[in-house]
């Protein structure tokens, strides 16, 4: 069965149940319970019907997290979650991973999600799916006279109407689909999806949680003709004395979920075990002979990941120009992507050997940002002794320069503090404004909020281009410090160049209604260009967190002869 369609389908079929426990310790509001949902499911290619039986058991845990005026963080995380299709029991450790969901406190709309490790995309879908059908606005949101609401999850956008016939009570019902989500191709694999029942009671209770009991019957088109029907019926079974095992990972984390420390990659996905090949000479063998073929992806990834102890012997190999440039391309992607010390350590070498060609190394440095791990001492070292280097060609300065950048790209992917340390040090020992203008590109890839008062620091710099270019980073860093400097930076004896910079950077951030209003001043025709674009851009890029937006930039797209200004504002009003 076809990856997406599958995944469509678990979307169709995980409805959870989760119920509260006591709390597990005084002070902390956590609450927990079982659930179990069974969904059987109707497959028909046209020519015959196939059965499949889908089974979710297991344990929910649930926290209130961080709350403000507006939002609120609810901190969710299953435990020993299996899922049984036809007989045979998963229990992937992703679904074991916490995670939070942020709501608004005024319409109980889910706002974002955030993971505490790097789940892939679709198994974020199957954590969420679990969580997204029991979510809605509070009891006390429902008006008397009920709520209907277009809602997305991994299927597409669905009407769903809310009712509350008792406080503490919601019966929630999912009408029709209105559209679905696009396909790989850019097209809904699913043509269409009929909903025949879909509807689930809700109770209110403690810490986030919600008794439920539910039952729907769906009907998926696909296309190619297949259909796919699926019955789901679930209860819920209110455990008043379970607790919290011991190591909960819930529990002990804090209330600012953005500030979570991640679980690793390595946990989340164990790598199966290493089948070798005998020698260096039988490794490069093998990939001469996937270089004569059409690149087959997986058997590349599957012979670097089970030979990384032979990936030095690479460097002569790209000396001597042994691959075809597409396969030397890819090559060097995947050796990126290789979770191995020996990855890492190749491409650091290769983007330092002179003997090769500007684009091999290029694409070395290219290569390290998919890295999924963090850089061994070794390996940053050397990295950064190369960035330090003078007396280059013009090729080996920029490839210097890139290094330092690519640098503060592994820091964020990888959420490095070594790494940006290091950075910060270049950055205050940079010679020449040059190197602080190539150090300030580095932190602003790394986008670490420790960083924000270094880089205030240089808002005061002498060098306009440097004030500019730290305002440009503090606007990567969503924090209300970062935005604190960049309006002070708008006063009017700043240079346009500073002013235009702060307003980039305010438009990368999340801003209140306040200081959205404020950005509509620098739009005045009497200011100077560079700063009335950033002000437009930042207006515009703020129209989906703020619409009433849109008729401050259908006001500007009539007062505005700007050629650039003008195509900003039509990107933002008819774009989606």
């Amino acid at each position: 069965m076809p990856k997406a369609l599958f995944r469509s389908l678990l979307a169709l079929a995980c409805l959870p149940l989760f119920v509260p426990a006591q709390a597990a310790e005084p002070g902390l509001c956590l609450a927990g319970g079982t659930y179990h949902s069974v969904s059987t499911v109707w497959f028909n290619d046209g020519n015959s019907t196939a059965r499949s039986r889908v089974a979710l058991d297991g344990v929910l845990f649930t926290r209130p997290l961080k709350r403000t005026e507006k939002t609120r963080w609810l901190g969710l995380q299953f435990q020993g979650l299996t899922m049984e299709v036809d007989g045979k029991p998963l229990s992937p450790r992703f679904f074991q991973v916490p995670f939070a969901v942020e709501l608004d406190n005024a319409t109980g709309a889910w706002l974002q999600t955030h993971f505490n490790g790097p789940l892939k995309l679709e198994d974020q879908e199957q954590v969420l799916a679990l969580y997204g059908t029991l979510q809605g606005p509070d009891s006390t949101l429902i008006p008397p006279e009920g709520l209907t609401r277009l809602e997305r999850d991994s299927i597409g956008s669905a009407t769903v109407r809310y009712d509350s016939p008792a406080l503490g009570t919601i019966t929630r019902r999912k009408l029709a689909y209105e559209t679905l989500r696009p396909g790989e191709e850019g097209q809904a694999l699913t043509e269409r999806v009929a909903v025949e029942q879909d509807e689930t009671t809700l109770t209110e209770l403690a810490c986030g949680f919600r008794s439920a009991e539910g039952r729907s019957s769906t009907e998926a088109f696909f296309r190619g003709g297949m259909t796919v029907k699926t019955l789901q019926r679930l209860t819920v079974a209110w455990d008043r004395t379970l607790a919290a095992p011991p190591g909960l990972r819930l529990a002990v984390l804090g209330e600012d979920p953005l500030a979570w420390p991640a679980v690793e990659l390595a946990w989340l996905y164990p790598p199966p075990p290493k089948t070798p090949l005998k020698d260096a000479a039988r490794f490069l063998a093998a990939l001469s002979a996937l270089d004569q073929d059409q690149i087959d992806d997986e058997a590349l990834k599957a012979l670097l990941f089970n030979n990384d102890r032979f990936l030095a012997a690479l460097q002569e190999q790209f000396r001597a120009g042994a691959f075809s440039k597409a396969f030397q391309e890819n090559l060097l992607l995947r050796i990126g992507q290789t979770d191995a010390p020996q990855a890492r350590a190749l491409l650091v070498t290769l983007a330092a050997d002179q003997t090769l060609t500007p684009a091999a190394r290029f694409g070395s440095l290219m290569a390290l940002r998919y890295t999924p791990s963090k850089l061994e001492p070794e390996s940053l070292d050397a990295l950064l002794d190369f960035s330090n280097l003078s007396n280059l060609s013009e090729d080996g300065q920029q490839l210097a320069d890139s290094a330092l950048m690519v640098l503060g790209e592994v820091a964020r992917n990888t959420e490095d503090g070594a790494v940006t340390s290091r950075l910060t040090q270049a950055l205050s020992t940079a010679a020449s404004d040059q190197r602080r203008l190539i150090a300030l590109n580095a932190l602003a890839n790394a986008g670490d909020e420790t960083t924000v008062p270094l880089l205030g620091d240089y808002l005061s710099a002498g060098n306009a281009t440097v004030r500019a270019r730290a305002a440009e980073a503090l606007g990567g860093i969503p924090t209300a410090q970062a935005r604190a400097l960049l309006q002070g930076q708008l006063q009017e004896g700043n240079p346009p160049v500073v002013r235009a910079a702060a307003l980039k950077g305010l438009g990368k951030q999340t801003l209140d209604a306040g200081e959205v209003a404020a950005l509509t001043r620098f739009t005045a025709p009497e200011e100077p260009l560079t700063v009335r674009r950033s002000a437009i851009a930042a207006l515009a890029a703020q129209k989906k967190a703020h619409p009433e937006v849109e008729g401050t930039l259908k006001g500007l797209l009539v007062q505005t002869n700007d050629r650039e200004s003008m195509e900003i504002i039509m990107r933002a009003l008819y774009q989606q």
